[in-house]
């Protein structure tokens, strides 16, 4: 989950501090780059095979990405572009979270689409954002912006593609947010961002040893939110027919369009209005193009 910083630039007014210097996370106090030593995560890896709670695996992990300069991580369960099952660990402001699911982050976070066809760790600002087009920004950027505003500079991503009891494929991925200066962050990620995936892996596997005790719930800065995007997300025949009626086609032309009934198409349209709280076919087109979701 996002993101906030990709595509804008790095700041380049201040001096890069040597590996051996201290950066200050919000929750770490001073940290010296140098002494996060792999025995830390060694630690917590131990640490999340014995977590009895769902609760006590958010506070390893809250612990261990705050010991390498970090200020909070978001977990997203199950993601896949179109899925409207995921459900989403985050330590994230409050802020921050109200803003992402009121404006349909999920459905657009540029973050969550590139983890879902890359193995290796990135950084948020390793992604490149389309050039605005008139007053009219993709969502993407959206996203990317109103994390920066919210004081997210920039932040690492461990995509992580499992599979499950059944032998089913699924991905997620874990996200950390940096605030810091953002001149350290590509030494954090060169140094440590493989050894975070591993720990990654094994803290998910365990995450679903405990997930049948999944619920939505907020305990301070940790929040659960369990099918976040159940209400929101369109799936793919939905975002296919508010397309075609955003380019000005009918019901009939798209259903020959897409070789479908006009009842399926009108369906799809009716599910895709409920899904976006919208009025009339109009006002939810205005949305899913204003929200990044469909393109003219």
């Amino acid at each position: 989950m996002t993101a906030g910083g990709a595509g804008s630039g790095r700041a380049s007014s201040n001096e890069v501090p040597s590996s051996g210097e201290g950066v200050k996370g919000p929750r770490s106090g001073e940290v010296s780059l140098s002494s996060l030593l792999l025995q830390d995560l060694d630690d917590a890896m131990t640490a999340v095979e014995g977590a009895g709670s769902i609760q006590a695996l958010g506070d390893i992990m809250q612990s261990a990405v705050g010991k390498a300069g970090f200020e909070s991580f978001t977990f997203v369960n199950g993601a896949t572009v179109a899925s409207t099952s995921e459900s989403i660990l985050m330590t994230v402001s409050k802020e921050w979270q109200s803003t992402y699911f009121a404006e349909g982050f999920l459905d657009v976070d540029p973050c969550v689409k590139r983890a879902l066809t890359s193995n290796s760790p990135f950084m948020w600002s390793d992604i490149v954002l389309p050039e605005p087009d008139g007053p009219r920004l993709s969502g993407s950027r959206r996203t990317m912006d109103a994390a920066r505003d919210h004081g997210y500079l920039d932040g690492l991503v461990l995509p992580l593609h499992l599979v499950d009891a059944k032998g089913s494929p699924y991905r997620s991925l874990c996200s950390f947010y940096w605030k810091e200066n953002e001149l350290l962050l590509p030494d954090v990620s060169r140094r440590y961002g493989h050894y975070f995936r591993m720990m990654a892996l094994l803290w998910e596997q365990k995450l679903q040893d405990l997930s049948p005790g999944l619920s939505t719930l907020n305990v301070g800065n940790f929040a659960i939110i369990e099918n976040a995007r159940s209400t929101k997300a369109l799936s793919g025949r939905e975002r296919d027919v508010l397309s075609w009626a955003a380019r000005g086609k009918t019901a009939s032309e798209t259903a020959t369009i897409l070789g479908l009934s006009i009842e399926t198409v009108q369906h799809h349209l009716k599910k895709a209005q409920q899904k976006l709280t919208a009025a009339n076919k109009t006002h939810a087109v205005a949305i899913a193009v204003h929200r990044g979701i469909v393109s003219l």
